[in-house]
């Protein structure tokens, strides 16, 4: 149930405002002139709303912190940006709450009517209080996503909308998948998830929807891994999962109960993860490798190579000298018996 059809006591305003638009038109020839009077009607119908819901106080709020002429610009704004549907929507939440709702809607008029008018009537109250809080982030927010970057914080918060401003539609998606406890996990890792390479980043969170339970649990026992995971340049959930050897959700399926009560079975973490190794793996996994080959074959050179060629070159140096010191000592008996006269 939306705005519109949660409050049919304002049709009635809306054809009246119709009717009277159309009437002008022959006193008013010109666009412009419609379009004044279209907004003039409209201001008028927001005082008089707001003062019968709200009386004198509701009146002096919205004259406090607007203005007449605050409240006109509001809803030209909105009849210009997106017509006459804009403006009534406009006129409509100004009417009903105020100097509230119009404070909400003040940065992107028709925009920001047409996402609330997509929830239900039960919702707006909390959505306008939501945007009142962080106006310029919610109103980035619904300028890209519409009513959902509304939706993933009424669902979550204080965290949703700060994901799906730093991760887009993989939160978006992942706010309808994780309850709000996995969604404060989630945001506790968001800044080092959000460091890692482009491919390894979408990874991981497509990972992280099929299987966020043990996901999570990985990366809350080794904090570290994404940090690892980064240098080495590939998907963080890889190095997560292999630290969660010997724990169920390494392997097989698991159960897992989605926030609106389906029940349903993932892979593994092992499992899921396999696609992702061979998407992620390439050439500088293959650098590092040949690096490790060669720093292995460095160490096995030095480690066994350079002691046998040294015992080598010190036993020919050693008889060498043997050599030298017996063919000295048949050269000097030589010499002496040549001397002596002797055979």
């Amino acid at each position: 149930m939306t705005v519109n059809s949660t409050h049919t006591r304002y049709s009635r305003f809306f054809v009246a405002l119709v009717c009277l638009t159309a009437a002008s038109l022959a006193c008013m020839p010109g666009a412009h002139a419609a379009a004044g009077l279209f907004v003039k009607n409209g201001v008028k119908e927001i005082f008089r709303l707001v003062g019968r819901a709200g009386g004198k106080q509701g009146i002096e709020e919205l004259s406090g912190y607007l203005g007449r002429q605050g409240v006109e610009e509001i809803v030209e704004r909105a009849l210009r940006e997106g017509g006459e549907e804009a403006a009534s929507r406009v006129i409509q939440i100004g009417g009903q709450y105020g100097a509230r709702g119009l404070r909400a809607v003040k940065s992107s008029p028709a925009i920001l009517s047409r996402a609330l008018s997509e929830l239900p009537a039960e919702s707006l109250r909390p959505a306008l209080n939501i945007i009142n809080r962080k106006p310029r982030l919610m109103g980035d927010i619904v300028q890209r996503y519409g009513v959902r970057g509304i939706q993933a914080e009424l669902a979550h918060p204080g965290v949703g909308a700060s994901l799906v401003n730093r991760f887009g539609e993989n939160a978006l998606k992942l706010s309808q998948r994780l309850d709000t406890d996995q969604m404060i996990a989630f945001a506790r890792h968001a800044t080092a998830i959000e460091t890692l390479p482009p491919g390894p980043r979408a990874g991981l969170l497509e990972i992280l929807y099929k299987t966020p339970g043990q996901v999570l649990d990985a990366l809350g026992s080794h904090p570290n891994v994404l940090a690892a995971c980064k240098g080495l340049g590939i998907t963080g959930i890889v190095a997560a999962a292999a630290t969660a050897v010997g724990n169920t959700a390494f392997a097989g399926t698991a159960e897992i109960v989605s926030p609106d009560g389906k029940t349903e079975k993932t892979e593994g973490i092992f499992t899921v993860a396999i696609p992702y190794i061979s998407r992620s793996v390439g050439f500088g996994l293959l650098f590092f490798l040949a690096v490790v080959a060669l720093c292995s074959g460095i160490v096995i050179f030095v480690r066994f190579a350079l002691p046998g060629i040294a015992a080598y070159k010190r036993m020919k140096a050693e008889e060498n000298i043997k050599e030298k010191k017996r063919n000295g000592s048949v050269s000097g008996k030589a010499a002496l018996n040549s001397h002596l006269n002797l055979p």
